[in-house]
């Protein structure tokens, strides 16, 4: 059985595009649902969702209402292109807009379409700021009670020396390969049902 992994947001789409790279997962089928406007030219995801984070007067980043409003406004266009699917895997970062907001929206449409659903999202890191785990926490219950399998990835280097000498892309990249790991597992499981 097909898998579909499906990245919501910029962080997951990025490691979605690492995973195709590598050939981790050489039978899924990678969707990326993002804001980014260049996102066609940017993922290497088969299918590509573009939500318009636009709201005119104001700054929206990081705000995971316009988020869900903007996911449900696109929800023919999701169910459409997701359509089919059995099995899915969704990959989050949590704490933003898209991956926050977003997430449990695809999710609620997948699990109405018959779908077993697993999610593997990641946690802010500690100096990202207290608003931004409160954001990521609210996300992640809203996960919880929609998903089959929610799997979390946290985000925070516990070793002071390592913490000390560790530069920011070291830390993504360390991120990426344990959220990568975790959902090789999630399609391990979710193929052998």
């Amino acid at each position: 059985m097909k898998v579909r992994i499906i990245g919501v947001g910029g962080a997951a789409v990025r490691i979605l595009d690492k995973m195709i790279m590598a050939r981790d997962l050489p039978g899924g089928i990678f969707a990326a649902v993002d804001s980014d406007p260049y996102l066609p030219a940017n993922s290497l995801s088969e299918i590509q969702i573009h939500l318009d984070m636009r709201v005119p007067g104001f700054y929206n980043g990081g705000n995971p209402k316009i988020g869900e409003q903007k996911a449900l406004e696109k929800e023919e266009s999701i169910r459409k292109e997701l359509g089919g699917t059995r099995c899915g895997i969704l990959v989050t970062a949590l704490g933003g807009g898209i991956g926050t907001g977003a997430s449990p929206v695809i999710a609620r449409i997948l699990k109405k379409s018959g779908a077993k659903v697993a999610a593997v999202a990641t946690l802010p890191y500690d100096f990202e700021g207290g608003k931004r785990m409160r954001i990521a926490m609210e996300g992640m219950n809203a996960l919880a009670r929609i998903v089959d399998v929610l799997m979390i990835h946290r985000n925070e280097i516990k070793d002071p020396e390592l913490r000390r000498h560790l530069r920011l892309p070291d830390a993504w990249r360390m991120s990426d390969d344990a959220v990568s790991l975790m959902v090789k597992k999630a399609d391990s499981g979710l193929s052998r049902e």
